[in-house]
């Protein structure tokens, strides 16, 4: 029993989506989408950039109270960061967007 107390305890979920371009390429989420997004289920959203808008950001926030954005070439908010470290296991885990990712040390050993 504690085993499977553990196991529920370590168990997060997170979600990761970029390049919505809504509402320049779509009007909306899909709506099969929509539907799996429940509110308080996922514990943290990363998004690789492109969201766009204000409104999609604030959408998220209400999936989510962790909510880490990077900027996108057709952001409306040019305030987000080209690249971030999210603390998320050990290691830290960086995101760009393009989909880059890395565990484990930061910049100091990439090439980018």
């Amino acid at each position: 029993r504690s085993r499977e107390l553990l196991q529920h305890q370590l168990v997060m979920l997170v979600l990761v989506l970029g390049d919505l371009h809504i509402p320049h390429r779509a009007s909306a989420l899909p709506a099969k989408f929509k539907k799996l997004l429940v509110p308080g289920r996922i514990q943290h959203i990363l998004c690789t950039g492109n969201l766009c808008t204000k409104e999609t950001v604030d959408y998220l926030k209400t999936l989510a109270s962790d909510v880490h954005v990077v900027r996108g070439d057709f952001e409306e908010n040019t305030n987000y960061p080209e690249q971030k470290v999210v603390p998320l296991v050990s290691s830290g885990l960086e995101f760009v967007t393009d989909i880059r990712w890395f565990l484990g040390e930061t910049r100091s050993h990439l090439h980018l």
